[in-house]
């Protein structure tokens, strides 16, 4: 029958010792086949950019648009998440590509959204100013109040 036995490449056998007894059987289990792709996927997973962050439920977590500057350039950065301490950290430990050279950073601003979507409209927003004068403005606006 085609296709039914494609698990027996997975399987193997093996001497297992009978407990209480001086004798052995031969028993059956799957081979590390199906472990190493999982293992496989465990690392892609953790070599990808995009990734699930460990942390309280995302019920609890509100999306927000955030400004960092960095110590190195001066330069800003604006980017959204939903938890942006973590988001933080890891451009700081060199994880996203477009600010990996440029670190360390600091939190200058964040703006808390109801949505994704509107947090990230407001990033589209703020990066369509192009003026790091602006920016600074809204930044120090921010902080007087």
């Amino acid at each position: 029958m085609p296709g039914v036995a494609w698990w027996r490449s997975y399987l193997k056998l093996t001497e297992a010792p009978v407990a209480g007894e001086n004798k052995s059987c031969k028993v059956a289990f799957l081979g590390v086949g199906l472990w190493r792709s999982w293992e496989r996927a465990s690392m892609a997973w953790k070599r990808s950019s995009v990734r699930s962050r460990p942390g309280p439920p995302k019920s609890f977590l509100m999306p927000a648009v955030y400004i960092l500057q960095s110590e190195k350039t001066k330069r800003f950065y604006i980017g959204c998440a939903e938890d942006v301490s973590a988001r933080l950290k890891e451009h700081n430990r060199g994880q996203t590509v477009s600010t990996r050279e440029r670190g360390p950073w600091i939190l200058m601003y964040q703006e808390q959204f109801a949505t994704l979507t509107e947090a990230r409209r407001r990033e589209r927003q703020l990066k369509s100013w192009k003026s790091h004068r602006s920016i600074q403005e809204m930044i120090k606006t921010a902080a007087r109040s």
